[in-house]
């Protein structure tokens, strides 16, 4: 099995497109944009997983969200991926604040990893609930 590289579900056009930003100017010389982006997408599917009851990828693969959702769930790892990029990610620094050298408890390190923005888009369109709907 290969270890996937590119992301799935956005591209790094996508992100331009959607921030203006382009992440193989802003990321030079560090990271890999695809990269980048395919570690939002993980951070947002491991969310959604861990949250709700249903398996995010499965349900895509089998049609059983929305386009509506889909596009949600999309527009939720560019947010992230945004976020991310602004702020740096909470995961890599083992929850230090940058500024001040504090470092974030558990609860705090949980909350700011991934953007409540995010985390609304998924609310909003139903991905992230835990009323079971329907039987598979």
């Amino acid at each position: 099995m290969a270890i996937k590289i590119a992301p799935q579900y956005v591209s790094v056009e996508d992100f331009k497109t959607y921030t203006g930003i382009d992440l193989y100017e802003e990321l030079n010389g560090g990271e890999d944009p695809q990269l980048f982006l395919r570690d939002r997408e993980n951070e947002i599917i491991n969310y959604v997983n861990l949250q709700s009851w249903r398996p995010i990828t499965r349900w895509i693969y089998e049609n059983k969200f929305s386009p509506d959702q889909v596009d949600a769930f999309r527009e939720a790892i560019l947010i992230q991926a945004k976020y991310v990029f602004l702020n740096g990610n909470v995961f890599e620094n083992n929850g230090i604040d940058p500024e001040t050298g504090v470092k974030f408890g558990k609860n705090e390190r949980e909350e700011a990893a991934i953007s409540q923005a995010a985390i609304d888009k998924l609310m909003v369109e139903g991905i992230i609930t835990l009323k079971m709907r329907t039987r598979f």
